[in-house]
Order: C-alpha cells, then sequence, then structure tokens
C-alpha cells in the first residue's frame, strides 16, 4: 500500500497530545515527542493502530 506523503501528518494532526513528531519517509517511521517528554519511534505500519489507541485515551466518557 503507497502511502500518500500527507496522511500521516493529517492523522498525527488530528490526534494531537504531543510536542512534536517528524517523519522520515525513507526509513518509514515516524518520530514523536509526547507532551511527558517521552520519544516514541513508530514504524508506518503502526502509526495508524497508535492513532486509534492515543484517540482512545483522549476520549471523554
Amino acid at each position: 500500500m503507497k502511502i500518500k506523503e500527507t496522511a500521516i501528518a493529517d492523522l498525527l494532526d488530528r490526534v494531537g497530545g504531543f510536542w512534536s513528531y517528524s517523519i522520515d519517509y525513507k526509513k518509514r517511521m515516524v518520530y514523536i515527542t509526547v507532551l511527558n517528554g517521552e520519544n516514541i519511534e513508530i514504524p508506518f505500519d503502526e502509526v495508524f493502530s497508535w492513532a486509534v489507541e492515543r484517540m482512545k485515551k483522549q476520549t471523554i466518557h
């Protein structure tokens, strides 16, 4: 599956809750610094599931 260049950035912008992120298209990795200062490295294949879990945690019931 080919990922559109803006798709990951659009998804991360929608999820929010972190200081910064960078996307390495050659390595197919996303590097995120969350609000508590933790650095996370996520392969492209796992970005969607990470975003879903993150959004579940941010949902107020």
